[in-house]
């Protein structure tokens, strides 16, 4: 997006937010049953936290997914203790991601209380498992993976800054969503849609003068207009084969085959 072709001389508003309620899990992105977030998590601290750690008394944390740290996998080819795995070697979120992909089924899930008591008797340190949200994407659903953001940002520096605006040297940054400010709004057009018809003119000028023709179209276009259909329309003369517009049929008729345009914004 272009900001400075608008004239824009402050920040304002465009359709980019942090998805901080997308948390699931890593294994064929099942939703969560049950949470047990330590008190006060996640809150994104630092505005870079969206992968998801579990500690010794089995409770849950947000962090940066390049920290490096242990992780748990699990094996679906078990459903005792032996379905979870603790690797103690530090990887980032998705290094572990992959590692557990590659040898077992994947990172680790809590889908019960029960789950939670048994990641937590293999947990020595605190260490990744398969909980992960999306970021920051646009209001369609597009993940916005590079974005040119202000040096320091985004932070999350009021703990809830989950909205994102553009300023006017066309940088993005992240703010509370309840503030004031002005914004863009995004139109799509669909596909022009063209319309072919046969026009018969009967006339005693010369309909080869390009004026005539001309006026021709001008009294199409006040037809159109007085029926409503007139704004968003082009119309234009379809050339033959033969380099003309007109062909004879009869002694005073002449037909063309018309174009229409119509362009919806």
């Amino acid at each position: 997006m272009t900001v400075q072709s608008k004239d824009l001389s402050t920040d304002a508003w465009v359709g980019l937010f942090n998805d901080i309620k997308s948390w699931r899990w890593s294994f064929k992105n099942i939703t969560l049953a049950e949470t047990f977030w330590y008190p006060g998590q996640p809150d994104n601290q630092g505005g870079h936290q969206s992968c998801g750690s579990i500690d010794t008394s089995g409770y849950w944390w947000d962090n940066v997914c390049t920290t490096l740290m242990p992780f748990l996998c699990f094996n679906a080819k078990y459903n005792d203790s032996n379905k979870y795995i603790w690797i103690s070697t530090p990887m980032t979120w998705h290094g572990a991601r992959a590692y557990c992909r590659a040898n077992y089924t994947d990172l680790a899930g809590v889908n019960s209380t029960a789950d939670k008591s048994l990641l937590k008797s293999k947990v020595w340190l605190t260490s990744w498992f398969g909980l992960f949200r999306d970021s920051w994407k646009w209001v369609d659903g597009t993940n916005a993976s590079t974005l040119p953001w202000i040096n320091g940002q985004p932070n999350n520096y009021w703990s809830n800054e989950n909205c994102a605006f553009y300023t006017p040297s066309n940088q993005t940054g992240d703010y509370t969503c309840n503030a004031q400010l002005p914004f863009f709004c995004h139109s799509s057009s669909p596909a022009s849609e063209r319309q072919i018809i046969k026009v018969k003119v009967k006339t005693d000028q010369d309909v080869y003068d390009p004026n005539v023709q001309s006026a021709i179209l001008e009294m199409m276009h006040q037809k159109l207009a007085a029926v409503g259909m007139a704004e968003n329309t082009t119309l234009s003369w379809r050339v033959q084969q033969d380099g003309k517009i007109f062909h004879k049929k009869q002694e005073e008729v002449v037909e063309n085959v018309n174009d229409t345009t119509h362009i919806v914004c």
